[in-house]
């Protein structure tokens, strides 16, 4: 039997809570102020958001109180709210089924802080992304957990623990040594400022010349991605307090090599602590200090000290990578304005001695740092670009996977020491780079092939309008983008080369998940199980890192909520096929079983590739083209089109003469 309704009074945990405790996930008292709000001084932000999460009240949102008008948050929070409402009608636009055909793609917007405040995220961002097809979807099949989650309109941020910088922690050598390799690990291919023997003889004070503030920030992140309980929490957060309070005693007056690297490792952590925001201005601090010391400027360079040379280099490769990576995802403008210069133009490996050049994590910084100008490039033309425009940003790409050391392109061995997982980390990021990069580039084209299937299924007797061969063509590169970042993230976490809290990861993952999710939402029973198992892939890499990620765990519970409108949807049009029949079909004869799986079928989903090549009679042909077709960006350059193009897909394999692949690089 089913429990009986606890009664309100006797309730322990409040029905409603604040706004702020509502974006931060943490329990409210419902009071007002509540006792979270008080004590953490906030009691003006301490509102309810029962103003706008009555749909009564939404509804008659015009006859809205000059009580309640009065408050300066409501507005804020109302106006967001509004905003949102408008871009759905927007997007809506008539209840016809040709409406959706004007839906081309997300829209800038702006999201509330848990300080309420206004942030702006660019069309580019997955949470752009996120709230076009909560759009979509809620055109298809109505209100759902997906569409009307209680975060719509935010922006998650979490608290950052208090660590007084007046403490004092004290850790055995051992697990500084310990942290410190975290650390390498973590930035691996995004952060390269000492050489790695400098690191860990720092820790024991032998005279590396890595400031205070530095090896605060090396023993915070290393706690932080480690994550091995409440003590290295603490740890991480006792460490960046005094690395912070050390970076800003000079008031930033003094522009410093150091300054531009405490900044970026300030950064790193912040994206970690799940505050990007705090993370996009520091890193534009780090940019305005390298640009102050002529960072970015090659003709400096000359007649350097080759120590110092390296240093430079290698942090304003930093700059531009970390500062790069954070603009995709958030959608923001370059912090870097006039201060780009190619990538030629700086010294070389040869004219400088680089003790660390040949590590993997320099080698890892050194390709994706070549990679920018694409990521840059993309910022101004990713709405305007034609299939012709993608097509040549992907010769491109493919020009630049073809140049990628050995050491970064292959290797899918398990981690046995400490510098296999520096180097597995550094290839992982490489690769997520490139793959959310081709995501960047053809997610407009995935999102109109996807539209159209929605409405070949939706509204099968109307004339559908079909898409030209390089539209389809770049859709399934998009949808295969996707996948394989899944599937290397997937495999990394199976083989023990992932961290507990992959800052970058997770939103490289979202980003896929959401475009899986999408996919499985459009095509419905016509999904590949590829697409299937990719969605599943990163849902799991999501839960591995929302044992120390807030936002991890956030956007795990999105992707959930997408999976449930996807059963939704497939249940609605299923219906509507049963009624469209019935009025043909005799159903008298129909066997209802109690258990509504069925064992044929179920037998044949589980049986496995392996058992397929040993039994051809396993499966049937339809079935096997379905669930062990592993096509990929491989089939594209090998002309192998006969799995990725079938009945489906009827273009000319003859037409589709352009090569997306980096051969070899992460197998999975």
């Amino acid at each position: 039997m089913p429990r009986k309704k606890v009664p309100l009074d006797q309730r322990q945990r409040s029905v409603v809570a604040c706004l702020p405790c509502k974006a931060a996930k943490i329990r409210c008292d419902a009071q007002t102020p509540c006792a979270t709000c008080s004590k953490r001084g906030r009691e003006g932000d301490c509102i309810y958001p029962d103003a706008q999460e009555s749909s009564a009240k939404r509804r008659r949102a015009s006859t809205l109180t000059r009580e309640e008008a009065s408050s300066p948050l409501k507005k804020r929070a109302l106006a967001a709210r509004r905003d949102d409402e408008a871009a759905a009608a927007t997007t809506n636009g008539s209840t016809t089924e040709a409406s959706v055909s004007d839906e081309h793609g997300p829209k800038s917007r702006m999201l509330l802080s848990s300080k309420l405040q206004k942030v702006y995220v660019g069309e580019t961002a997955s949470l752009s992304y996120l709230q076009f097809l909560r759009h979509v979807v809620k055109h298809r099949i109505g209100p759902c957990s997906f569409t009307e989650g209680d975060f719509n309109g935010f922006m998650l941020e979490n608290d950052i623990l208090n660590g007084s910088p007046d403490s004092t922690g004290t850790l055995e050598h051992h697990d500084s040594q310990s942290l410190a390799h975290v650390y390498l690990d973590a930035t691996s291919g995004i952060l390269d400022f000492y050489p790695n023997a400098d690191v860990f003889t720092s820790l024991d004070g032998s005279g590396a010349s890595i400031g205070t503030a530095a090896h605060c920030f090396i023993l915070a992140i290393g706690a932080q991605c480690r994550g091995g309980g409440n003590a290295d929490l603490q740890h991480a957060s006792l460490q960046f307090a005094q690395g912070q309070q050390l970076s800003f005693q000079g008031m930033l007056c003094d522009p410093s090599l150091d300054m531009v690297q405490n900044f970026l490792h300030m950064a790193f952590y912040m994206l970690g602590a799940c505050h990007r925001n705090a993370a996009f201005m520091y890193l534009g601090v780090a940019a305005q200090a390298a640009g102050a010391l002529g960072l970015h400027r090659p003709d400096q360079y000359r007649h350097l000290p080759p120590e110092e040379c390296r240093a430079r280099i290698h942090t304003w490769h930093s700059v531009r990578v970390l500062a790069t990576i954070v603009n995709s995802i958030l959608g923001r403008s370059c912090s870097l304005p006039g201060m780009l210069q190619p990538y030629e133009q700086f010294p070389t490996d040869d004219e400088y001695v680089d003790v660390d050049a040949v590590l993997p994590r320099a080698l890892a910084l050194e390709s994706i740092f070549k990679l920018c100008p694409f990521m840059d490039e993309l910022e101004t033309t990713v709405c305007k670009q034609d299939a012709a425009t993608a097509e040549d940003f992907l010769q491109r790409l493919q020009q630049w996977s073809k140049a990628l050391p050995a050491e970064i392109r292959t290797g899918n061995e398990p981690v046995s020491s400490p510098h296999d997982r520096e180097r597995s980390v550094a290839r992982l990021h490489v690769g997520s780079v490139y793959y959310f990069t081709v995501i960047l580039v053809t997610r407009r084209f995935l999102t109109l092939y996807l539209l159209n299937e929605i409405e070949r299924r939706t509204s099968p007797d109307q004339q559908k309008s079909r898409l030209d061969d390089r539209t389809s063509a770049l859709a399934h590169v998009c949808l295969d983008a996707a996948v394989n970042l899944a599937r290397v993230a997937h495999n990394a976490m199976a083989t023990n080369q992932m961290l507990g809290n992959m800052c970058l990861l997770k939103a490289w993952i979202f980003a896929a998940g959401l475009l899986l999710g999408f996919s499985l939402f459009a095509q419905g029973p016509l999904s590949d199980a590829e697409t299937v198992d990719a969605f599943n892939q990163s849902k799991a890499v999501l839960t591995k890192i929302a044992e120390l990620s807030l936002q991890a765990g956030h956007y795990l519970e999105i992707l959930s909520s997408l999976s449930d409108a996807v059963d939704l949807f497939q249940r609605k049009m299923t219906n509507e096929r049963k009624r469209m029949t019935s009025q043909y079909l005799d159903q008298s004869f129909t066997v209802h079983s109690k258990d509504p799986s069925n064992k044929d079928l179920a037998t044949a989903a589980n049986v496995s590739p392996d058992d397929v090549l040993d039994d051809p009679g396993a499966l049937s042909s339809s079935t096997m083209d379905f669930g062990t077709s592993n096509f990929g960006l491989d089939d594209m350059v090998t002309g192998n089109y006969g799995l990725m193009f079938s009945e489906g897909f009827p273009w000319p394999a003859d037409d589709l003469s352009f090569d997306w692949q980096i051969s070899g690089l992460f197998p999975t």
